[in-house]
């Protein structure tokens, strides 16, 4: 759905928001709600998107019905890392 973003009946902030109520446990949503708010600048947003996947991965508690690239655990890292940079925050 993010990929229809020139649709009016919702925005992409809704449909992060969506995303996270209804399939809090599906870590490619997790992946692309991270990704999307990076590409805007949201730093703290991707943060937590990141750490929620990272989480989701490290305790095997996500939802298993959709199958995703297990390499996005490794990106996650990364991608986390960049996020505390950008804010500033990097222990």
């Amino acid at each position: 759905l993010l990929a229809l973003r020139r649709w009016d009946w919702a925005s992409e902030d809704d449909l992060l928001e969506l995303a996270e109520k209804w399939f809090p446990r599906c870590a490619p949503l997790a992946w692309a709600a991270a990704r999307t708010r990076a590409q805007r600048a949201d730093w703290p947003g991707a943060e937590r998107d990141l750490r929620r996947l990272l989480n989701l991965i490290e305790t095997s508690t996500l939802d298993r019905v959709m199958s995703f690239d297990p390499r996005i655990g490794e990106d996650a890292r990364v991608n986390l890392g960049v996020a505390l940079v950008r804010q500033g925050r990097l222990r």
